[in-house]
Formats: structure tokens, C-alpha cells, sequence
């Protein structure tokens, strides 16, 4: 049987255990997820890594919002590169565009380098390119090992997402990772690895509290993982 890989978002190093503990086999560790994530704070990286004995990925982005960045900004990714990588940091995930809508080639080659052995991991941004397969081909030459996308949907168990998640998977060819992200959950995970042939899927696991806030369920993860092994087991 081969395993699902489950990466799990989160944003705290309590959470990032919690998510271990509960089945994860590797975090990615931000900070306001409600916006989309930005760059978590030094100690909270270095508290992490210190709790995990599974792959710590730093999401590197300097500010919410759209992905087109200045020359200070994009010189802020780079130190945050280090400094994540400082503290441990298995992988990096990070991305840039520019305004055609095409990903910024030159400031994300900086960035890949910074990483030297480190993984390195094109975030949502993607989803956002003006034709997602050019934007595949040029993550594939500029050294990325893994793409996180939702497909270009909200959810990426919509019918649409899974197609062309799917066909990124079969274009790549082995050449790049497609990691599934976005609105995955237990109840639409297996629909999500049918639908795209993907053996590892990215969620947050959180749950909607009053105000229109959330927080992290370590409970979704613990089914997330059961039901991937449903799955991975073919039943």
C-alpha cells in the first residue's frame, strides 16, 4: 500500500505537533492563515522545528495580497530564505509574478538558489498564472520540486480543478510534484486523490468559530488520515 502523503498548514508550533501527532507527515508553518499565510516569526520557525521529528516547511511571503513584488520585497524573501533555512526548515515555500501574469522567472531564480539543498515549493501563486502549463514548464526549468494548487478553484475537488490537476500531474511527467491544496477535507479527500491521481494533498484542517475566525482541529487531521488510508488501501 502506498501511503497518502498529508501535509497539513498551520500556524503555530503547538499546531504543527498536534498535527503530527495526529497523523500529518509534514507541516507547513505560517502565520495568518486567514489572509492566506505570510512569513511566520523566527521563534515560532525555531519552536517548531524543535518539536517535529517530520519535514518543516517555512511559507516565505512578504505581505498579503497579490503576488507582484518589489526590488525591497523581493530582497526581503531572500533574507527570509535564510533565516528560515537557519532555523531548520526542510522546504521553502514561496512564489512571485509579474504583471503579465506570468511567474517572475529572474526574482524566483534568486530565490531557488537560496535554498541550496533545501526543497524548494511554488505556492498559490500559481493559480494565478495566465496559463497555468507555460507556468508549469518554467517552475519545472527554474529548479521548483513541487507545485501547491487548488486547480485554479476554490475547492480542488470541483470537477474542473481535479481535471486539470490531473493533467499538470500527467504533463509533468515525474519531472515536478503536484501537491492538491484547497478546501480538502475528510469528507471530499478520496474524491480529490481519484479525481487527480495525486498521492499527497495539502489542508488546513480548521474549523469556523464566531467572528469569522477559525482554528486548527487536530480531530480533521486524525480523519483526513483515516480516510487517505481508505484510499491508499483500495477499499
Amino acid at each position: 500500500m502506498t501511503r497518502i502523503t498529508l501535509e497539513i498548514a498551520v500556524e503555530s508550533a503547538k499546531d504543527a505537533v498536534a498535527a503530527a501527532t495526529a497523523g500529518a507527515d509534514r507541516v507547513e508553518l505560517s502565520a495568518d492563515l486567514a489572509c492566506g499565510g505570510v512569513t511566520p516569526a523566527i521563534e515560532t520557525t525555531r519552536e517548531a522545528r524543535a518539536g517535529l521529528d517530520i519535514p518543516l516547511l517555512v511559507l516565505i511571503r512578504p505581505r498579503p495580497g497579490e503576488f507582484v513584488y518589489s526590488g525591497d520585497e523581493l530582497e526581503r524573501m531572500r533574507h527570509d530564505l535564510r533565516t528560515a533555512i537557519e532555523c531548520g526548515a526542510d522546504g521553502l515555500v514561496f512564489g512571485a509574478l509579474t504583471h503579465r501574469g506570468r511567474l517572475d522567472a529572474k526574482a524566483l531564480a534568486a530565490c531557488v538558489e537560496v535554498c541550496g539543498l533545501r526543497v524548494p515549493v511554488l505556492h498559490r501563486a500559481f493559480d494565478e498564472t495566465a496559463d497555468p502549463f507555460e507556468a508549469l514548464e518554467t517552475a519545472i526549468s527554474l529548479g521548483f520540486r513541487r507545485i501547491l494548487t487548488s486547480g485554479r478553484r476554490a475547492c480542488a475537488a470541483e470537477p474542473e480543478a481535479s481535471a486539470l490537476l490531473r493533467d499538470l500531474r500527467d504533463r509533468a511527467a515525474g519531472r515536478i510534484e503536484i501537491l492538491p491544496g484547497g478546501g480538502v477535507r475528510p469528507h471530499n479527500v478520496r474524491a480529490v486523490l481519484t479525481g487527480t491521481g495525486c498521492d499527497q494533498v495539502h489542508s488546513a484542517c480548521r474549523v469556523g468559530l464566531p467572528g469569522n475566525t477559525s482554528t486548527f482541529d487536530a480531530d480533521l487531521v486524525r480523519r483526513l488520515r483515516a480516510e487517505a488510508d481508505v484510499h491508499a488501501s483500495g477499499r
